[in-house]
């Protein structure tokens, strides 16, 4: 079984290919006693039993499919590259144990494009395609659920709801099942009306058949229909802006000898929705870090224009009082406190939204 969990847990320090040969399998295990003792002649004979002697060949042809470098350390990649390390790991190991094992494998993807740009997308849904085994797959991207999946399996209010085909089919027998439900639920509010207005005009008895009636119309009160996808509308409250929002001027940052960006000069305005396209590790994230305060640029200035200020060496509360809302891929959270716990610390400052969010 092959676990790629959405936010996998890496050693940063180690390389794209040692992280990816030393994963938790029947192959990493016996690769990894062979490399301590490859003289060994009972693991030469296994080696050669299991047809594992291009496994680090295909490890890094995996790699080199993804665009991930095999011999740099993983503290050198941005985030969706690491993702694409923790898919090819999961991916060889799936790969090879269907080669040279007895059973057929498993492969668990959790949320697995989520930091994957559009060519890694489309190669991955191919992938699973021709994926020997059996995928189990948990996305939010509604297109590579219709194109790979043979079986939706839906968890709602409770219970798991099955449905054999792609998404499409699943959309189709759901809109299905919402009728019918909606159908089932006017019939319970008809009969409880009828039981009411009988409780209402008649006079109080203790005969069995009046007992069997309050009981039914009581059973009719209690049974809760299924809820519906509710609509969260949160207004949040507007603050008047100048003719522009942030500068950046002639920015550039570098992870080591690689330069990510240079020289980017841009201005945001008020009302301004910007979205930043390209390949994984081109600099988006860094780019948005840059912005926000996270990272102080190498060169160059980042300035959040109206408040006179550069945004490099405030801390995370001034920059909430600043109005200023930053989410990552990978957000900081604190494990030991509460959803409730957490919003307070990360709207510190920020009294208005908190009464938009809570009324208070």
């Amino acid at each position: 079984v092959q676990l790629v969990p959405q936010d996998p847990d890496l050693d940063l320090d180690r390389t794209a290919l040692e992280v990816v040969l030393d994963a938790d399998s029947e192959p990493g295990r016996l690769h990894r006693q062979y490399s301590a003792a490859p003289d060994d002649p009972r693991l030469i004979a296994l080696v050669e039993s299991r047809g594992l002697w291009d496994f680090e060949h295909v490890a890094r042809a995996m790699l080199d499919r993804f665009g991930v470098p095999a011999d740099r350390p993983l503290r050198e990649r941005s985030g969706g590259q690491r993702m694409r390390v923790a898919l090819a790991r999961g991916l060889v190991h799936s790969d090879v144990a269907a080669r040279t094992g007895d059973a057929l494998p498993l492969l668990i993807l959790d949320e697995p494009t989520n930091h994957l740009d559009l060519d890694a997308i489309e190669w991955l849904e191919q992938r699973m395609a021709a994926q020997r085994g059996a995928v189990v797959l948990v996305t939010h991207d509604r297109y590579l659920l219709d194109r790979v999946s043979t079986r939706i399996v839906e968890i709602a209010d409770g219970r798991l709801h099955t449905e054999h085909g792609s998404y499409a089919d699943y959309l189709a027998n759901r809109a299905e099942r919402a009728q019918q439900e909606a159908a089932r639920e006017r019939r319970r509010r008809g009969h409880l009306r009828t039981e009411l207005a009988w409780l209402q005009r008649s006079p109080p008895a203790r005969t069995s058949k009046s007992r069997s009636r309050i009981e039914r119309a009581q059973a009719l009160l209690d049974t809760t229909p299924d809820g519906d996808d509710a609509e969260v509308r949160i207004d949040l409250p507007a603050r008047r802006l100048g003719s522009k929002v942030a500068t950046l001027h002639n920015v550039g940052y570098r992870y080591g000898a690689d330069v990510v960006l240079h020289g980017v000069s841009t201005h945001l305005q008020p009302g301004a929705r910007l979205g930043l396209v390209g390949p994984n590790g081109s600099g988006k994230t860094t780019l948005l870090r840059l912005i926000s305060g996270e990272l102080a640029p190498d060169e160059g200035s980042v300035y959040l224009v109206g408040h006179g200020r550069d945004l490099i060496g405030l801390s995370e509360h001034e920059i909430a009082q600043l109005g200023i809302c930053r989410k990552f891929q990978r957000p900081t959270v604190f494990q030991g406190h509460t959803v409730f716990e957490n919003l307070e610390l990360a709207l510190a400052g920020n009294r208005s939204v908190w009464r938009a969010l809570f009324g208070k």
